[in-house]
């Protein structure tokens, strides 16, 4: 029963990161349960039959390269979602969606292109196309400033993950490589404190 629930949770999770990726964390937080009735489940379940009920309209259409972009998503987050269990735990990340993320994009472009196409909506699909590079810049550039070093990284992560204890290991070992022996000490009083 927790693999169901961790297999429709986690695609109901990786799809809304990848429609809203905010906020941008390195290990989110996830944990498993075994009721299946509860609105969080019922609601990741319903998303996924949604997203199944897209490709299936789009290959009875013949929209080819919409269906492949469904398929392209899936495809690469089925390793993720039926071997959660092998990652140790840590099975819901931004970086499994790099891959899926490219048939998201072309699920998006298609989209736009469609919109494109039509005279009446060709001025929607410039705005949407604007609000997206603005969103998506807004969100992501940002998130560099972080990338550029361990210690910002690491505390980001530990910001909205308190739990996250290899995380704070690798923060203390990295401050104590720096020289920073009292922050380190502290990094590693706290991994001690929150999991004895």
């Amino acid at each position: 029963v927790e693999r169901v629930y961790a297999f429709f949770s986690v695609f109901a999770g990786y799809i809304g990161k990848l429609a809203y990726p905010y906020p941008l964390i390195f290990l989110r937080q996830f944990s498993v349960k075994s009721d299946l009735l509860n609105g969080e489940f019922l609601s990741a379940f319903g998303a996924f039959l949604v997203f199944f009920a897209a490709l299936y309209v789009f290959v009875k259409k013949k929209q080819k390269l919409l269906a492949f972009s469904l398929i392209w998503l899936l495809s690469f987050l089925l390793p993720v979602l039926v071997l959660f269990w092998a990652s140790g735990g840590n099975f819901y990340a931004e970086r499994f969606l790099f891959v899926p993320g490219i048939g998201f994009s072309l699920f998006i472009a298609s989209f736009l292109a469609y919109l494109w196409e039509r005279e009446r909506t060709r001025i929607l699909a410039v705005s949407l196309l604007g609000i997206l590079i603005v969103v998506s810049w807004a969100v992501v550039f940002p998130r560099n400033t972080i990338w550029k070093d361990e210690v910002p990284f690491f505390r980001s992560t530990l910001s909205l993950n308190l739990d996250a204890y290899h995380i704070r290991e690798s923060l203390a070992a990295t401050l104590r490589q720096r020289g920073d022996v009292e922050a380190a000490k502290a990094e590693y009083e706290e991994i001690i404190e929150r999991n004895p």
